[in-house]
């Protein structure tokens, strides 16, 4: 194997700019139509299963859970109505509280009769949880938490805080991961058609999307597999991480504080920076890979 040191590779620099990560609104939009309160103490599970609306999820230091239910739209009798046909049921068993609701079946015709229908599920917990949250049609933003989480959207933006935890698992069919922090074992990243911004990362992580950037922030050594079919990926690190690189892409671009021995192309690059560690992947079918000097 041919071996020597790799500085910098000419290749296609790209301006980044991240995607912002959203404050919780101050006041809420439209009329509150459900709101439930339970004393669960830190420790405790929510799920949140709703087909059509945004979540958003605040913590806070105490130890009690409240859900509350918005709605808006032109007409807002008929928003209520879309409500009570969404069925929602809120229960505390043990130390979890679920939210669940099921489709309002709407016709084309009510649509253009009473316009469209906003609904937002505004929750606060404990900061040490779990949370399990899914909506086919919606953005959801999840604050700081402390616990294991799971976020699905079918149609909507994952946003996200600062999260520490054993697992987590985020995707989306068609929307942006945005994330200020991670401190996990593992986090899997998904997006069919999207951009995944993680701020900062400490531990194992897999990210893909068929369709947008990535950029990603590496704070300590761990197994990292970042891959996208039609966008660019950015990856900040400090220069003294150890790690068996391997990266593929239209163009590369290097910063000259890394050092690679291994082979190196104009395309690819595999070998070991810094005397090798842990994975650090990195794949695009049309775009570029960068590896900059971490300035966090």
């Amino acid at each position: 194997m041919q071996s020597r040191h790799l500085a910098a590779t000419a290749g296609l620099v790209l301006a980044v700019t991240w995607n912002p990560i959203p404050t919780f609104p101050q006041q809420r939009r439209g009329e509150q139509v459900l709101s439930e309160r339970f004393d669960i103490g830190p420790g405790g599970v929510l799920r949140v299963n709703v087909p059509d609306g945004d979540i958003e999820i605040e913590t806070h230091g105490d130890s009690w859970v409240d859900i509350e239910v918005w709605v808006w739209g032109r007409d807002l009798e008929w928003a209520r109505e879309v409500f009570e046909r969404m069925a929602f049921e809120v229960r505390s068993q043990g130390n979890t509280v679920s939210v669940t609701a099921r489709s309002a079946r709407r016709r084309g015709s009510e649509y253009r009769r009473h316009g469209g229908v906003g609904l937002t599920v505004a929750i606060r917990i404990p900061r040490r949880f779990d949370a399990d949250i899914t909506t086919e049609d919606g953005d959801i933003l999840l604050a700081d938490l402390d616990g294991d989480v799971t976020l699905n959207s079918s149609d909507g933006d994952l946003m996200v805080g600062r999260i520490r935890g054993l697992a987590a698992h985020f995707e989306t069919s068609d929307g942006d991961i945005t994330v200020a922090e991670l401190e996990m074992e593992t986090t899997v990243v998904r997006t069919s058609d999207g951009d995944i911004d993680l701020r900062t990362v400490a531990g194992s992580v897999r990210a893909s999307t068929s369709d947008g950037d990535i950029r990603i922030t590496l704070r300590q050594p761990a197994d990292v597999d970042l891959r996208t079919s039609d966008g660019d990926i950015t990856i900040y690190a400090p220069p003294t991480l150890q790690a068996n690189v391997s990266f593929d892409a239209e163009d590369l671009d290097i910063a000259r504080s890394f050092t690679i021995v291994g082979r190196v192309s104009r395309r690819r690059v595999t070998g070991d920076m810094n005397g090798g560690g842990p994975r650090l992947d990195a794949s695009t079918s049309d775009g570029s890979i960068s590896l900059r000097v971490s300035t966090r």
